[in-house]
């Protein structure tokens, strides 16, 4: 019997992609929170980890799974809140994910427009 043979299969590299990378919550009243889902799938030969999601603005909140290792064919998402209080006219915002995925980070996009709210509207968001 011959030497043993050791055999290293390399792993192949995660691919994050997302089922859409740009969200325009249309119009809304300023103080409405606008949340919005982006899923994506591991696309990639790899083990895919989210390492982490930022946003541009302290206005925007980010729900996701940090660390956590998706097997190729998997699949995640990245939830975004928006809260609109004290906005008004149109209002981008970028979040940022960084992962281990094949080309580094990835940019999404939130767009919409923010309508000033009456001072009935402001009351009644306050009323019990």
């Amino acid at each position: 019997m011959g030497p043993a043979r050791l055999q290293f299969h390399a792993q192949g590299k995660p691919l994050l992609a997302f089922e859409e990378k740009f969200f325009n919550f249309e119009t809304v009243t300023e103080g409405t929170v606008v949340s919005h889902e982006f899923k994506f799938t591991n696309k990639g030969e790899g083990d895919l980890v989210i390492a982490g999601v930022t946003a541009d603005c302290g206005c925007v909140t980010i729900s996701y799974t940090p660390n956590t290792s998706l097997p190729p064919g998997g699949v995640g998402s990245v939830t975004a809140r928006v809260n609109t209080a004290g906005k008004e006219g149109v209002q981008e915002y970028n979040v940022i994910i960084d992962s281990n995925s094949e080309g580094g980070t990835v940019k999404l996009f939130i767009r919409g427009i923010v309508s000033k709210a009456t001072e009935k509207q402001k009351t009644d968001s306050v009323s019990p």
